[in-house]
Parts: C-alpha cells; sequence; structure tokens
C-alpha cells in the first residue's frame, strides 16, 4: 500500500504538506496541491481511516445496534440506514443483540468500545440511563423507536399512538363494537404505544375492551395463534381483532380459517407494519404502514447533522398510515 511518505518523497515536499493537500486543509500552492492529488492518484492511495481516527480522535464509521438481522422488520431498517449513510462515504458497523437484555447489552458495549463517529441504537431492554450514559460530546448517540428524556433532540420515533388509534377508528366505521386485541409485548415501550391509541380511540366513542378481549402477544406468528386460540375459547365475543403486528395477524387468521371463520365476514383483521407479505395474504390484509424505512433514513440524517456534515435537521417524529385492504 502507498504510503504518505512515498508520496512525498516523489513530490519533493514533505509528509505533512501531502496530507493537507489530501485533506485540503491548511493553506499550500495550488500548483502543489494539484501535483499531490494528481501522484496520489497514480498511485492508487488509500487512507487508512483507523489510524487517521486515532491521530484526530474523531471516529471512522457508524455503530447501529439492532434486535435482530431477520423478519420483516429489521432487514428494511439497515438497508435504510446504510444506503443513506453510504451517500455520505460512512460505512456501518452493526452489532446484534437479539431482542435479550443481556446480548443487547454486550452488543451496545461492543460498539462502545470502537472507534465510532456516532452510534444509531434501537435498544428494546436497555434504560434511559444507560443510552445517556452512551452519549458523548465527539460520540453522539441517535436513539430510534424510543423517546429518552435527556436525549429527545437524539431520537427519531413513530407516533406508534396514532396507528393503534387508526386502526381502532377504521373498525368502528366499519359498525364493528365488539373488537378484540392480540397486542405486542407490553414490555415493549411501541408495543404499549399501539396498545394506549388503541383502547383510547374506542374509550373516545364510549367503547370498553373487556379483560376477555385482549391478549398480549410477542410479535411472533405462534403468538398470534395462541392469542387467537385463547379468544375463541373465551367464547368468541368479538367481531374484530386488532393484532400488534402483521406476523401476529397472519398467526390468528390461519387459526380463524381452522375454525372455519371467514375473513373479514365472520371476523374482521387488521395488522401492523405493513410487512411485504401483507398485501399477499388472502385475503389481502388491511394494516396499520409503519414507516421503519423512513425512520431509518431520518437516523443516517441525524448523525450526519450531529456531527456537522449537514445543516439541515430531519424529520424526528413520524406519522404511520392506515393501509385498508380486503380483511378488514
Amino acid at each position: 500500500m502507498t504510503t504518505i511518505k512515498e508520496i512525498a518523497k516523489l513530490a519533493g515536499v514533505s509528509a505533512g504538506t501531502v496530507s493537507r493537500a489530501l485533506n485540503n486543509q491548511g493553506r499550500i500552492e495550488r500548483r502543489t496541491r494539484e501535483r499531490v492529488i494528481a501522484l496520489a492518484a497514480e498511485l492508487g492511495y488509500q487512507p487508512n481511516s483507523l489510524a487517521r481516527s486515532l491521530v484526530t480522535r474523531q471516529g471512522h464509521g457508524i455503530g447501529l445496534l439492532v434486535g435482530g438481522f431477520d423478519g420483516v422488520y429489521y432487514g428494511p431498517l439497515m438497508a435504510a440506514v446504510e444506503a443513506a449513510l453510504r451517500e455520505a462515504g460512512q460505512m456501518l458497523i452493526v452489532a446484534n443483540g437479539e431482542s435479550l437484555p443481556e446480548l443487547e447489552r454486550q452488543a451496545s458495549s461492543f460498539l462502545n468500545n470502537q472507534q465510532l463517529r456516532a452510534l444509531i441504537l434501537h435498544p428494546l431492554h436497555m434504560t434511559d440511563e444507560e443510552l445517556l450514559a452512551l452519549n458523548l460530546p465527539d460520540r453522539p448517540v441517535v436513539v430510534i423507536n424510543r423517546l429518552v428524556p435527556g436525549l429527545e433532540a437524539q431520537c427519531v420515533v413513530i407516533d406508534h399512538e396514532l396507528g393503534g388509534a387508526l386502526a381502532a377508528r377504521h373498525l368502528m366505521t366499519s359498525g364493528h363494537r365488539k373488537i378484540a386485541t392480540i397486542t405486542g409485548p407490553q414490555s415493549l415501550a411501541d408495543a404499549r404505544s399501539r396498545h394506549k391509541g388503541f383502547l383510547q380511540a374506542l374509550a373516545d366513542e364510549g367503547q370498553a375492551v373487556p379483560e376477555s378481549r385482549v391478549v398480549e402477544g410477542d410479535y411472533s406468528v405462534e403468538s398470534g395463534r395462541r392469542g387467537a386460540t385463547e379468544l375463541l375459547a373465551s367464547g368468541r365475543d368479538f367481531t374484530a381483532v386488532f393484532c400488534g403486528n402483521d406476523d401476529t395477524a397472519i398467526g390468528a387468521m390461519a387459526v380463524f380459517r381452522e375454525h372455519g371463520l371467514r375473513i373479514p365476514d365472520d371476523v374482521a383483521l387488521i395488522g401492523y407494519d405493513d410487512s411485504r407479505l401483507a398485501e399477499h395474504l388472502v385475503p389481502p390484509l388491511t394494516t396499520v404502514h409503519s414507516p421503519f424505512t423512513d425512520m431509518g433514513e431520518a437516523a443516517a440524517l441525524l448523525v450526519r447533522q450531529l456531527t456537522g456534515e449537514i445543516g439541515l435537521k430531519p424529520e424526528r417524529f413520524l406519522r404511520p398510515s392506515l393501509v385498508v385492504r380486503e380483511s378488514a
């Protein structure tokens, strides 16, 4: 690999002059700068980003913490973050917390110990205090899908309360009054917000949801199956079901079919996220579109704004929307 010293020797200047020319810093004669840049290009010079970060004490690359590498959610989210950062010449280092408290903290510790320019965190289990401690003056933290007190200006969130309300209002407008729900895990902030918005929209219209119509799931297809089975066992006192995500709705749909129930004639069904599978189900799934790719892009832009690369502040509060298909 060609070094700065080799370029300096061929150009007849000091290594410092070469460094300033390549980084467009300092006062250097135009002809000298052009000669250095031409030599660097001819020799195929590639800067050592790690060495540069050690000298400047400024990190290179962006760390991203996610709860998994699979599923309909994390893949598009990671792709959106990576694409937006690649345009800015930044590389992404991803750590997987596997949606488990201990592994999430191990993954965040790994990223914390790297020489990185910024961190983008999608935390499921870490406390607000732990997230605040990771935010450093020379290495900011951006939190996605969660609003952290003290880091509000560095959070990108989706209004999940609105999403839950959109589902409830659509079902009520369609004439449903006995509405059940299979929620996401209530240990997660986004699942609680979806459920809160759903209940509040019903309450605004004088509609209560008895405990027999509420089953807690975990966002999996299997929890959708369990939830639908439990709802049917309680006496089928419902005409519609709002599911915490599309995977849950897929599991519920299968159980209702096994019991001879037609969708939406016997049971209307609404999911959440608008995953790629939603429109291909039979019937196509009515669902709340969760703009998680927009959230990933906004997080990457916020990193660039916090590190001084751009002045424009991205939109940090994103709104979901209802996608009406045939299941409701």
